[in-house]
């Protein structure tokens, strides 16, 4: 089956859809922008970035220190409001790293504000274990910001974990 559309119509109507399409397009696009908040606001940012030779400086203090860090997540439970994260922080040689006070920080990667922020809790039968429930949103990737202090040393970190 053809159609034949006479082209004193049919022109108009192909410049019309042209139009439509584009403006369609932007519409798709600006809805697209919005769906996540939108502009995301670093609260701070010039006091951030002028210190930022002492934030370098303590990020290779803490990679100097060798501490490994292996985050466990069990998978997402939506019926759960409150998600387990699991760290288990060993020291160069693999011994278990205790007795560390600080925090652990949750963040979207797409957002500027972290979701949450713990206290680190760790685990009296299991040495290096620090056990957190954390009201993380949905499956996905996560970024975990770990300050932690132990005596007069400080390490800090950033993780970027899937959660299934």
């Amino acid at each position: 089956m053809r159609l034949n559309v006479p082209p004193h119509i049919a022109w108009p109507l192909f410049v019309v859809v042209l139009l439509l399409s584009g403006i369609g397009g932007a519409f798709a696009v600006l809805i697209a922008a919005k769906s996540d908040g939108g502009v995301q606001i670093v609260e701070n940012y010039y006091e951030k970035a002028a210190r930022w030779d002492d934030t370098a400086a303590q990020r290779a203090a803490s990679d100097a220190l060798g501490w490994k860090i292996e985050v466990r997540i069990e998978p997402f439970d939506s019926s759960k409001a409150l998600q387990p994260v699991e760290l288990f922080i060993s020291d160069r040689t693999g011994e278990p790293v205790t007795d560390l006070t600080g925090t652990i920080r949750a963040f979207r990667p797409q957002r500027v504000q972290a979701v949450a922020e713990i206290p680190l809790n760790g685990d009296v039968d299991r040495p290096g274990v620090y056990r957190q429930l954390m009201p993380l949103d949905g499956a996905g990737y996560w970024d975990f910001e770990i300050l932690a202090r132990r005596d007069t040393i400080r390490f800090e970190t950033r993780l970027r974990e899937r959660f299934r």
